[in-house]
């Protein structure tokens, strides 16, 4: 074995480590535009909501990004760190999900359009732990690739491009699925239970668990969680009814039915036997408007006939 054949060997990344920075690019773009929809949903879904909650994931991302540059240059075993991550992310989709859902201003009432100082607030609860992870996963995948220059079929790659093609690639990969399929055919929780699974399993390769207390202790980080993932993916209908039913958003309007689209979540009510269609938190139309609901008809078939 020549001497470059051997550090082509050495240097070459794993594919563990290739599965989990993909996954993270993955991850993060699905996670931003999950609970972003729901944010959007409980603001109404107007121009200055969505400036907001994208400042405040940019700003959590850097905060993360900021702490992990910190505590990268002490870390020994980034790999393991990353794979630590990937567990908290798991575990933190579904909580910041619920979050959004159970959150409610105490000086805002059903039905009213929050402020932007409510807005900001609403958005730095529930969005900043899950940017602020992104972030450090990135910066501790930059460590873990850091340990010199990479071989891939004889040829140089930096390691930190790498990483950042990895991660992009992920991220365009994630949002292609979401806007073919996942946006249309799964709900929030059940998509948040799956993208979880998904970085456990990453996790639990990263960690490479061995017959040890510690490692045990690894493998049971991992398996809790994904025993609580894979119930919540099977149950994901009904945990969606019902945290919209308990939510002070919908709670008094009577949720019937909550169906996913690529152009945001429509939400059913049924409340004195009128039925209510919303899209993005938004009223569509009523059962009972009839004079609106004939001028949505009419004038559209108006438009087709003429003299």
């Amino acid at each position: 074995m020549t001497a470059g054949t051997a550090l082509e060997e050495e240097t070459r990344p794993g594919p563990r480590f290739l599965f989990a920075v993909l996954l993270m690019g993955a991850t993060e773009l699905l996670a931003q535009v999950i609970l972003a929809r729901e944010l959007l949903a409980l603001f109404f879904g107007n121009e200055l909501s969505i400036a907001l909650v994208l400042a405040v994931w940019l700003l959590a991302v850097s905060a993360g990004s900021a702490a992990g540059a910190r505590l990268a240059a002490g870390l020994r075993a980034a790999e393991r760190a990353l794979g630590w991550s990937q567990v908290f992310m798991a575990a933190l989709l579904p909580l910041s999900l619920l979050a959004v859902r159970r959150i409610q201003p105490a000086s805002i009432t059903p039905g009213q359009v929050l402020g932007p100082g409510d807005m900001l607030l609403t958005s730095l609860a529930t969005l900043s732990l899950a940017a602020a992870v992104a972030g450090f996963q990135f910066v501790v995948a930059a460590k873990a690739a850091a340990g010199g220059d990479t071989h891939i079929e004889g040829r140089f790659v930096s390691p930190i491009a790498l990483v950042y093609a990895l991660e992009a690639l992920g991220s365009v990969i994630a949002g292609l699925a979401f806007h073919c399929y996942l946006a249309e055919h799964l709900l929030p929780f059940p998509t948040a239970a799956a993208v979880g699974l998904l970085n456990l399993l990453s996790a639990a390769l990263l960690f490479r668990p061995r017959i040890t207390p510690a490692g045990a202790a690894r493998l049971l980080a991992v398996s809790v969680p994904a025993g609580f993932l894979v119930w919540l993916l099977a149950a994901g209908g009904r945990v969606e009814m019902a945290t919209l039913r308990s939510s002070p958003r919908w709670g008094g309007l009577n949720p019937v039915d909550f169906v996913p689209s690529r152009y945001g979540a429509l939400v059913v009510t049924d409340r004195a036997q009128q039925v209510s269609f919303y899209q993005s938190g938004v009223l569509l139309f009523t059962s009972q408007d009839d004079y609106s609901n004939e001028t949505i008809a009419h004038l559209p078939l108006a438009t087709g006939f003429g003299p």
